[in-house]
Formats: structure tokens, C-alpha cells, sequence
């Protein structure tokens, strides 16, 4: 009927603006991804790969809201990682970094003072490292 054509232009409008607002959020998508390896030094101050622990993309977010995981990847048994994954952060310049979660204690062939130290009888510890983009 003629009474519902506004009412049905409304829908069609909202629908409109919909489409635009999600159009937007997917062309704010940032995708990152970086790799690398990580290792430690043993007693004869050789490089060794690290094969226990993980590392995580993340994106820091302003207290109160917590910081935003992008990926998550266990370290290979030559210490890669491979990390890849999409942010929708649309406003500021966001800010990155890699942490990294290493088990406690080190295993034996390490000998970071500073890991060992950090433990403390903790589980695991974290290390981050911000990205300059």
C-alpha cells in the first residue's frame, strides 16, 4: 500500500547505510604479519634456537580496554614463528608488538640471566617488543 512506501524506504535506507558502515570497517582492516626466529645464547656463547614457547601479535590498547591479540603461534622446532592477522582499528595510530612467552625455568642449555631472573617461580614469563612501523 502507499502508507508503507516511507516505511519501506526507511528499511531500504537503513539498509543502504549498513552496507556503507560495513564497507568502511572492512577497508580499515590493517593486515600485518611478521616472522623471525628466536634464540638464546648457551655456555659457550653459541646461538641456539628456542623450541619451547610461543609468541603473540598484539596491539595496544588505552587502559581500561585490555590490548588486542592479532596471532598466536607456538615456536617451531628451529625457534620460528609465523604470525598473521587482521586489525580493525580505525583511529590513532596503533601501536604493535611482539610478546613472547617462555617457560620457567630456561631450559638448561640457556644461560639468560635475565630470563632466569624473571621467572622467579613463575610458570612462564612474557618479553615484549614494540614494532616500529
Amino acid at each position: 500500500s502507499v502508507d508503507s512506501l516511507p516505511f519501506l524506504a526507511m528499511i531500504l535506507l537503513l539498509f543502504l547505510l549498513a552496507c556503507a558502515l560495513g564497507q568502511v570497517d572492512a577497508d580499515a582492516m590493517r593486515m600485518m604479519q611478521v616472522g623471525g626466529s628466536i634464540n638464546c645464547l648457551d655456555g659457550n656463547g653459541e646461538s641456539r634456537p628456542l623450541t619451547v614457547g610461543s609468541a603473540q601479535l598484539m596491539e595496544e590498547d588505552m587502559w581500561p580496554n585490555p590490548d588486542d591479540l592479532i596471532s598466536h603461534a607456538d615456536l617451531s622446532d628451529r625457534g620460528a614463528f609465523y604470525l598473521k592477522g587482521y586489525d580493525p582499528e580505525m583511529w590513532g595510530h596503533p601501536e604493535y608488538y611482539l610478546q613472547f612467552t617462555l617457560p620457567c625455568p630456561p631450559p638448561a642449555y640457556c644461560v639468560d640471566r635475565v630470563w632466569k631472573y624473571e621467572c622467579g617461580g613463575q610458570d612462564s614469563v612474557a618479553f615484549s617488543y614494540f614494532l616500529d612501523l
